[in-house]
């Protein structure tokens, strides 16, 4: 378990942001100020909304960043970036512990955000070591075809819920890795069958800081 906090929110994308994820770069210059570890940014491949992840020490130093005059100035300075005020805002934030560094699997060319939720009597131990599985599978089989890295994290918003970042190559390659003739045909069942609620959103993810 790493000892950073992960923020990792979104929202519908601007025109500017759906033209250019760095056009953010301006408002994460200023959120680097607050926080010397990295900053990604991407558009979702399913719906197109922005995906902001900031890596912060802790929970407490974002608290501060939110405290501070220069969170209140970024929708201000920086409108094109956000939707307007009464628009559908923020369709999530949450702040995510991970088992692992992500910033190889941010780098990936496509990076799997799925939220899960396991059913009742599954522990998130047990859910953790299935995925843990699936990627060690993936390895095995040469699965830079496919792609490599899996993280796991609890979030703190949501208690009932881990959070797992997969980098894929391509959707393509994901869809054909878990597909019924795929190499995770075997493990998929298995997975399906420890939870009751999945959302996942496909991101490509550009490092601004």
């Amino acid at each position: 378990m790493t000892d950073y906090t992960y923020e990792i929110a979104w929202w519908p994308a601007t025109d500017a942001l759906k033209k250019d994820v760095n056009a953010y770069k301006p408002a994460a210059d200023i959120v680097a100020k607050h926080t010397h570890l990295p900053i990604f940014a991407g558009l979702s491949v399913e719906k197109g909304d922005f995906f902001l992840l900031v890596t912060w020490e802790n929970a407490a130093a974002h608290s501060a960043f939110l405290a501070h005059p220069d969170a209140a100035a970024l929708a201000k300075d920086h409108p094109e970036l956000f939707p307007p005020e009464g628009a559908a805002g923020v369709l999530g934030v949450c702040h995510a512990h991970l088992n692992a560094d992500p910033l190889s699997v941010l780098s990936a060319p496509v990076v799997e955000n799925a939220f899960l939720t396991p059913k009742e009597n599954e522990s998130f131990d047990e859910l953790t070591k299935t995925l843990v599985g699936v990627e060690a599978k993936r390895a095995e089989g040469g699965g830079g075809k496919y792609g490599s890295g899996t993280i796991v994290g609890t979030i703190e918003e949501r208690p009932d819920q881990l959070v797992v970042l997969v980098g894929w190559n391509s959707v393509e390659a994901h869809t054909a890795y878990i597909a019924p003739d795929g190499p995770a045909a075997d493990f998929v069942p298995k997975l399906r069958e420890k939870i009751k609620g999945v959302e996942v959103h496909h991101v490509t993810y550009t490092r601004l800081a």
